[in-house]
């Protein structure tokens, strides 16, 4: 049975801070901050601030998600942390959805999700199979012909360079994490761990 309650959805693994809360199809309550550093400073100011927004405390939580990467490190492991922690303390379940998977939702047809990393490289896998990459977008190698490039900015600039069709997320991160943990039973659901790409 999937999970039937507000979720909180977190995702710090850019130069933001986002938090959302979602109870079915309805979103509650969405917030976001840039910010290049101060993830730590950030987090939980926010997360008090969306449960304000959202009129509901940290005990109506049924789950926790996280985007648990590719991104910021240290922003991933503050998130992961968190989550965990409050997991035990609310006696909930804590859980994590890759970046990817957040760029994908709700995309039917084949897609190569795409996000910015450091450096001017660029992440790239094609769902639900593909190999991750990440170099620079002069060295990656394009998805099949007819592939959906899903992402931001980032994947709208590598959809230009390729002649791709390109299509934006129709949610945040935090908000895609949230819907794709509703999905799930609470048994099916895995303590987050830091997105590690392959090799």
């Amino acid at each position: 049975m999937s999970l039937d309650g507000p979720i909180l959805g977190i995702d710090t693994t850019g130069n933001c801070c986002v938090a959302a809360i979602v109870h079915g199809h309805h979103i509650l309550a969405e917030q976001s901050y840039s910010l290049d550093r101060g993830h730590a400073e950030r987090l939980f100011p926010l997360l008090f601030e969306i449960h304000r927004l959202a009129r509901l405390n940290l005990h109506d939580l049924v789950a926790i998600v996280v985007v648990t990467g590719p991104g910021n490190h240290t922003g991933v492991r503050l998130s992961v942390a968190a989550a965990r922690g409050l997991s035990l303390a609310l006696n909930i379940p804590a859980t994590g959805v890759n970046g990817f998977e957040t760029a994908a939702f709700g995309i039917t047809r084949p897609c190569c999700a795409v996000i910015a990393a450091t450096g001017g490289r660029v992440h790239t896998r094609t769902l639900p199979h593909g190999q991750h990459q990440c170099m620079q977008m002069s060295e990656l190698t394009p998805p099949p012909a007819g592939t959906l490039m899903a992402g931001s900015d980032t994947a709208r600039q590598v959809a230009l360079a390729w002649g791709m069709e390109w299509q934006t997320p129709d949610f945040s991160t935090a908000v895609a994490a949230a819907k794709i943990t509703a999905t799930h039973s609470r048994k099916d659901l895995k303590p987050p761990v830091p997105y590690l790409p392959p090799g």
